[in-house]
């Protein structure tokens, strides 16, 4: 049986109310001092050139993290096995967040992504599907591909690979800042970095 392997480099986030190409970013490498690894099989490697976290199962958290409004960026790696890689953002300790993942086994179809928010820890991708909640997207695969979310108070946009891929019309979650973490139950990420929120050097 092949094991999903996801690759990710340097998310970032850039500041509120800046276009993405202008923006302040803050990067946050792939490394022990910025990210808090939990689960089975997630650790810090060289993918396709570039330092990366690799996640097999499991999650990492972004250290201190605390993200309101804003940009997230990064790059992600993967091939078409069965597979969810996300990312969790303004998320709280009560199990409330806004959540953004792909699916890499159904590149091109209709769901190929889904926002969804975490409401006390449960899913709700059944409650919530279709026009602004999935998008049809065709992925690199075995390749990086450039993720960006610029989320606003009450909505967002994903970009993927330099293209509009998804309008967010309205967050449906709760919360409005939080924690940052990426997941997967496998695969590899790239390079975060971002604006907005607050993070404390």
């Amino acid at each position: 049986m092949r094991r999903f392997t996801l690759f990710l480099i340097a998310l970032g986030l850039a500041a509120p109310g800046a276009h993405a190409a202008e923006a302040a970013y803050v990067a946050a490498p792939f490394d022990a001092a910025h990210w808090e690894l939990d689960g089975g099989d997630a650790g810090f490697v060289t993918h396709l050139g570039e330092p990366a976290l690799r996640i097999h199962q499991g999650s990492a958290m972004l250290r201190d993290s605390d993200i309101g409004t804003g940009t997230i960026e990064y790059d992600i790696a993967f091939q078409a096995e069965r597979e969810f890689p996300g990312v969790h953002f303004r998320g709280r300790d009560g199990g409330d967040w806004e959540y953004f993942y792909l699916r890499p086994h159904k590149n091109s179809g209709w769901d190929s992504n889904q926002y969804m928010p975490v409401i006390g820890g449960a899913a709700t991708w059944q409650l919530y599907s279709g026009a602004g909640f999935n998008s049809t997207e065709t992925y690199k695969l075995g390749a990086w591909n450039r993720i960006r979310i610029e989320v606003y108070p009450t909505s967002a946009d994903v970009f993927i690979n330099g293209v509009r891929s998804l309008r967010i019309a309205e967050l449906k979650s709760s919360s409005t800042h939080g924690f940052l973490a990426v997941d997967s139950a496998a695969g590899g990420w790239r390079g975060p970095r971002w604006t907005g929120g607050r993070r404390p050097v």
